[in-house]
């Protein structure tokens, strides 16, 4: 398998992982406590977007570096994940609080934090994979001369449907 998409898929598995981990922890302190993990919440669309990335990854020859249109699609759900954990993220970062000495508190949780990290790494990986292994400006303005393009094919389509 070529190097970039074994690398997303590790970086989606990560993300899969993160997400039924616990995003979130409440202490009650002598009374116990609770954990949240992302599936009971937005985690649930991120595994979603980290399986598209991951089938993005494996379609086509595998001994081949992805195509651009691939490449692109993972970038973009590597994209749409790190916004939603990032948004959990500070949600829940502005809800962490200790109430007290008594060991009373809000607290982010473990799976967040690595399904922000993996998030990134998808999107950042997807860049890699479209550029065929560096970032760099050119590769920022082929990607959005692709992304245009795709626009306009899709502004086409529906427009015809329409008629």
């Amino acid at each position: 398998m070529e190097k970039n998409r074994l690398y997303i898929i590790i970086a989606s598995v990560a993300v899969i992982i993160g997400s039924v981990l616990p995003w979130g922890t409440v202490n009650l302190g002598g009374f116990g406590g609770l954990s949240v993990s992302g599936i009971e919440g937005d985690g649930k669309i991120i595994i979603i977007l980290a399986i598209g990335a991951i089938v993005l990854a494996i379609l086509k020859d595998r001994t081949r570096p992805l195509i651009k249109n691939f490449a692109l699609g993972v970038v973009a759900l590597g994209v749409i994940e790190t916004a939603i954990s990032i948004y959990a993220l500070f949600r829940l970062g502005d809800m962490s609080a200790n109430f007290g000495y008594g060991g009373y508190g809000i607290s982010v949780g473990i799976g967040l934090y690595l399904t922000s990290i993996a998030s990134i790494a998808t999107f950042v990986l997807g860049l890699m994979a479209f550029s065929g292994g560096k970032i760099s400006k050119e590769t920022l303005t082929d990607a959005a001369n692709v992304s245009k393009e795709f626009a306009q094919t899709v502004g086409r389509v529906t427009s015809a449907t329409v008629k």
